[in-house]
């Protein structure tokens, strides 16, 4: 019979606890992958950060891209990055930042530009250079703000510090320029004092005068009072006292330049501005004295220099006419009415007798050349400056009337201005001539600069035009010289020089195409036998260097001869 079996009790098993294990088991591997996933999640996000951050620094994203952008409607998130991704957050963080640091340099750079005129004193219109900086102020934090408005506000901050110390320069330096210009209306204000008081004086009469001056006394102060300057406050009073010192002697001094007959200084006599004396002080009065007896003065010194020009013209016909007479055909149909000026003027005592006779004969008495040397080197030496002295150096003196023509032209030469240029042009080249003596340099410097009037006057140029012309004839007359000089050497101090036939002549000297030609025809003497027999042979060798510096000297200037 088959056994019945038995229940033999098993394991303890405690359901409950181990499926609480199995629970905290999955949970502890759950938060495993949970921080797994997490740490993946982090580095992944940071390197994202990292490459757009880079990917922002490299790419070269300009403001006008962004301008652009927005004008045709587009995304910029295309060109920034997308802000919603981590990359495109982190790459538009950056390239906001790029553009924030670029667009302060750039406002900055206008600032300094701004801030540089300025100060440089180019005129400032506040309103448009408030337009200006709001201008550039919001076309830079409008794009900012495209990409992150923190970025605009941050602009906004640092930008507006900057503008406003440029802004506050621009506003002092148009106060200053205001300052000046206050200031610039006084001095004008100051200056046409005297001509409006002048008219007052001249044209109000006594009853309105003082209303008049009062009105314009007022306006001068209420110009000073606005230049915002005490200075110019303080001295605007004794300004307009001295303008009106001025002008009110100078009415009456004005008074006598017209009626000079009718003004009697002395007791205040002025015509119907007689009332002004009354007002001046002593000081006033006497000054306006002193003025009108300079006037009479001058009135007096005018007539006589208006009488002795007379004279003088007179004197130049008179001798004008005898030079003319003196070399006039016979039948010259103007003979006659010349002689009856002749004898006219011999009747008033203006002829020596040879000086009459021979214009009235048709013949030119010659002149001492003694006597002209001496007047000339007058007139040269600046002793003779006036037609009157020159008329008195001719009395007693045999010089005929054409000399004396050529006599009064050199005087004229010599006080024209003309003369006083030509001077500055030929003295240094004359004083530094050591061919000319001393003594001789003053009428050696005349003469020369007379010729350069002449040549002046003929060109039609200013003699400091003429200066390297006049050098460069200086410098061929002295090579002339010195060439002459070694010539006369070789004629008179070299022994034997002349009885050797040696065709060496100023023409064939400065024949010769080269100075190397020259120096040949030299050598060609020295191996001359003449030239070995010569005892002395300095003379001769110091007269052919002179040929030959005098050669180098004229040859750049074409010169062939000594004449």
């Amino acid at each position: 019979m088959a056994r019945r079996p038995t229940l033999i009790p098993g394991p303890n098993a405690d359901y409950a606890s181990a499926g609480a294990a199995r629970a905290q088991a999955y949970g502890s591997l759950s938060n495993a992958l949970d921080r797994m996933s997490g740490f993946a999640f982090k580095e992944a996000a940071e390197r994202a950060q990292i490459a757009g951050a880079q990917y922002g620094f490299d790419k070269p994203i300009t403001v006008e891209q962004i301008q652009d952008a927005i004008s045709q409607d587009r995304d910029i998130d295309e060109i920034v990055g997308d802000p919603t991704t981590i990359f495109g957050a982190a790459s538009r963080a950056t390239i906001g930042q790029k553009l924030q640091a670029q667009l302060e340099g750039e406002a900055r750079s206008q600032m300094a530009v701004i801030n540089g005129a300025v100060a440089a004193g180019q005129p400032v219109d506040l309103d448009s250079l408030k337009t200006t900086i709001n201008g550039v102020m919001d076309g830079h934090s409008s794009v900012l703000a495209e990409i992150d408005p923190r970025l605009a506000s941050q602009y906004r901050a640092t930008i507006s510090t900057v503008a406003a110390s440029t802004f506050k320069l621009a506003t002092q330096e148009v106060f200053k320029a205001r300052q000046r210009e206050l200031v610039n209306d006084y001095y004008t204000s100051e200056s046409s004092l005297v001509n409006v008081l002048g008219a007052a004086y001249s044209s109000a009469g006594e009853n309105d005068f003082s209303a008049t001056a009062a009105a314009i006394k007022r306006s001068h102060l209420d110009i000073a009072l606005t230049t915002g300057d005490k200075d110019i406050a303080g001295k605007a009073q004794s300004d307009f006292e001295a303008a009106d010192s001025t002008a009110a002697t100078g009415a009456l001094v004005g008074y006598a330049l017209k009626s000079l007959s009718s003004t009697d200084e002395q007791n205040g006599g002025f015509g119907e501005l007689s009332w002004i004396w009354k007002k001046l002080s002593t000081a006033e009065q006497e000054d306006v004295i002193r003025r009108v007896r300079t006037i009479r003065d001058n009135r007096y010194t005018d007539e006589q220099r208006q009488e002795a020009e007379q004279d003088e013209a007179f004197k130049n016909r008179a001798t004008s006419v005898a030079a003319t007479l003196s070399v006039m055909d016979p039948s010259d149909p103007g003979r006659d009415a010349l002689l009856r000026e002749l004898e006219h003027f011999n009747s008033l005592g203006l002829y020596n007798p040879s000086v009459y006779e021979g214009a009235r004969d048709g013949r030119l008495t010659p002149s001492n050349d003694n006597h002209v040397y001496e007047v000339e080197l007058g007139i040269v030496a600046g002793n003779i400056t006036t037609q009157s002295q020159l008329n008195a150096a001719f009395s007693g003196m045999n010089i005929n009337p054409q000399d004396q023509v050529r006599l009064y032209d050199k005087l004229r030469n010599v006080t024209s201005d003309l003369y006083v240029q030509a001077l500055n042009v030929v003295k240094p080249t004359i004083d530094a001539d050591d061919s000319i003596p001393a003594s001789a340099k003053n009428l050696a410097t005349a003469n020369a600069a007379l010729e350069l009037v002449t040549l002046s006057q003929e060109r039609g140029v200013p003699p400091a035009e003429l200066r390297q012309e006049v050098a460069a004839r200086a410098e061929i007359s002295s090579a002339q010289k010195s060439m002459r000089r070694a010539l006369t050497i070789l004629s008179e101090d070299v022994k034997g020089w002349n009885d050797q036939g040696i065709d060496f002549t100023a023409n064939v000297i400065l024949s010769f195409d080269s100075v190397e030609l020259l120096l040949a025809r030299i050598n060609q003497i020295k191996s001359s036998e003449f030239y070995s027999k010569l005892k002395d042979k300095s003379s001769l060798d110091r007269a052919l260097s002179s040929v030959v510096e005098s050669y180098k000297r004229l040859a750049p200037y074409g010169i062939r001869d000594l004449d």
